[in-house]
């Protein structure tokens, strides 16, 4: 899901298969998945079906708690990153059986029935092309123009910056 278009054709660019509007997340995982949505007497609508796997890189509360209701059962959603105290309404994980994984950049994980460093993976996903890196870096700064890189980082909406980069000559 993404809200901003200006991420999502980056996104599509670099590589997803599908990108969710916020306006219409619960229309297109029904489109997408298949899944069968039910709206309880209180609470957010309920998606039984879903996907089998989310990446949520925001890891607030609103956001959790959507993924987590987008989830299908026996699902895993992988948090990215590193956020704040959040709110969770644990319903999904608990009537859906779901997986939260906790990721940053670090680390050795379970890929392809070896364990791999997820530098490794994230390297043979660009060597293959399953990814697309290079639409992602939107700025490349020199190391002297760092106020101006930290500047860009901090409103990346207005800059229209995705990831920044120091080029090194």
């Amino acid at each position: 899901m993404e809200p901003s278009d200006f991420a999502a054709d980056l996104a599509k660019t670099a590589g997803a298969d599908e990108i969710v509007p916020a306006k219409d997340v619960f229309g297109r995982t029904k489109a997408i998945t298949g899944a069968r949505i039910y709206k309880p007497m209180l609470g957010m609508r309920m998606p039984m079906g879903g996907f089998h796997r989310i990446y949520d890189t925001v890891a607030g509360s609103a956001t959790l708690n959507l993924s987590m209701r987008l989830l299908a059962a026996m699902g895993t959603l992988s948090v990215v990153g590193i956020g704040g105290d959040v709110n969770l309404d644990l319903t999904a994980l608990w009537l859906k059986l779901q997986t939260i994984k906790g990721v940053y950049a670090y680390g050795m994980v379970e890929w392809e029935g070896r364990k791999q460093h997820v530098f490794e993976i994230a390297l043979d996903l660009m060597k293959n092309k399953k990814i697309q890196a290079e639409p992602l870096v939107t700025h490349k700064f020199a190391l002297e123009d760092y106020e101006q890189m930290i500047a860009v980082n901090l409103n990346k909406r207005e800059h229209r910056a995705m990831k920044t980069v120091v080029a090194f000559s």
